[in-house]
């Protein structure tokens, strides 16, 4: 009998299977099988969610304090799970910053008590060479996205 140790834990053997091997292989198969078909179900449940509170940050937007003349427009790309949703940062031509850019980011319901129904973003400025997880949250008195930590405001342009 010929057998390949691949760790202490696992082997693969080639000799024949006995019939409880195989029948606890095949349900082992059929609960992995029923995991993953129900996987595109529940992740599309979690994008339906995370994309109607997504969808308030899509716009576009100007930086009046750190590059006033520029714009930058969020939209999403599409992929969604487990209540993240990725999102495309395009903007460009402020004082201070490239003609153009673009930059990863992430939205997502913020996280803690008292923040149900409040909306978060967390943008990669490493591109820029700013933060890699700069983090603000949808400012909804003034229609805006706020960031936590220098306070930067960025106002929404109503089309």
């Amino acid at each position: 009998t010929a057998a390949f140790a691949v760790s202490p834990s696992l082997a693969l053997s080639l000799e024949p299977r006995n019939a409880v091997t195989t029948r606890r292989a095949t349900l082992e198969s059929l609960w992995i099988a029923a995991l993953f078909s129900a996987a595109p179900a529940v992740a599309g449940a979690a994008a339906d969610a995370a994309d109607t509170s997504s969808s308030v940050f899509l716009g576009t937007y100007t930086d009046p304090i750190n590059h006033p003349g520029g714009t930058r427009t969020i939209e999403l790309t599409g992929t969604s799970f487990a209540g993240y949703t990725l999102a495309s940062v395009k903007g460009g031509g402020g004082q201070g910053e490239p003609e153009s850019f673009e930059l990863p980011a992430m939205v997502f319901d913020c996280p803690g008590r008292g923040q149900v129904g409040k909306f978060c973003i967390s943008i990669d400025f490493s591109p820029k060479g700013g933060p890699k997880d700069f983090k603000g949250y949808w400012d909804e008195e003034k229609k805006g996205i706020r960031f936590v930590l220098d306070g930067n405001f960025w106002p929404k342009h109503q089309s």
